[in-house]
């Protein structure tokens, strides 16, 4: 956690979640990363990153049905930061994932696939392969204003709010505007190039200064679509009381047990 950080110690387990923060000229950005109730961090399958300085940002969720989700879900978020498909649209997107799939560490010889401990099971596993969902989000410069381009496959979300805080509103949600879209069976990337997968969803939408972007995974984002004042709390908040909040929600049973992330990007004004 960063130095400083106050957690409410009744709701907070410090090894069961994770928060990233940083400043750049483009504006404040953090991540938020909580494990299951009563997981580690380390056995959270969510994955994020972000690259303030580029303006790029990431989130995942990986199918906990799937051997090496987690895994799977990282690679894809750190190749989005790192190699975004350029351009970005459909037509790269194959190329991309071929790359992402070649990058997984169960590609790699030795890189994590089986595990002696589970025998036949594991190596069925890695057989089948990893699934996971995926949206990013890159800020690009479109003549004199800023656009944001989102990615999504799957129920992880992308949020634009607009206007001042304490008064901001959402411009824009993707891939669901309301919590009653949300389903069992979202669309996944696999991890094996055998695999069919759907193609990604792709959406540029103007910004203005001030404006945030906010990634979540699909716990987190069917609770903010749930009710609009949810999104106040990005409204300055620091990420601990970001974290607080959810773990506070998740407890009284207003988010389901699952593992809660955001990405959040703070356009500079």
């Amino acid at each position: 956690l960063p130095r400083g950080a106050q957690l409410d110690p009744n709701l907070f387990d410090p090894t069961s979640i994770e928060i990233t923060a940083s400043s750049q000229r483009s504006g404040r950005a953090f991540s938020v990363r909580v494990a299951k109730h009563g997981n580690s961090i380390d056995e959270c399958e969510d994955a994020v990153s972000i690259d303030p300085r580029r303006a790029l940002l990431a989130v995942a969720d990986g199918a906990s049905s799937s051997f090496g989700a987690h895994l799977w879900a990282d690679t894809l978020t750190k190749h989005f930061v790192q190699q975004p498909p350029k351009p970005l649209s459909v037509g790269a997107f194959s190329s991309w994932l071929a790359d992402a799939r070649a990058a997984s560490p169960d590609a790699e010889p030795g890189g994590g696939g089986a595990d002696p401990a589970n025998g036949w099971w594991s190596e069925e596993g890695v057989r089948q392969g990893a699934y996971s969902t995926i949206v990013g989000a890159a800020i690009m410069t479109d003549g004199d204003s800023r656009v944001v381009t989102v990615m999504c496959l799957g129920d992880s979300s992308a949020f634009v709010l607009t206007g001042q805080p304490g008064d901001r509103v959402m411009r824009r949600a993707i891939p669901y505007e309301d919590a009653s879209q949300f389903g069992s069976h979202p669309a996944l990337l696999s991890s094996m190039a055998e695999r069919l997968h759907d193609e990604p969803s792709w959406t540029t939408i103007p910004t203005t200064p001030g404006d945030v972007v906010v990634l979540a995974s699909d716990a987190v984002a069917e609770w903010l679509l749930g009710d609009p004042k949810r999104f106040g709390v990005f409204d300055g908040a620091e990420p601990e009381a970001i974290a607080s909040r959810l773990i506070g929600e998740r407890t009284d049973g207003r988010i389901v047990n699952d593992d809660l992330t955001v990405a959040v990007l703070e356009l500079a004004s």
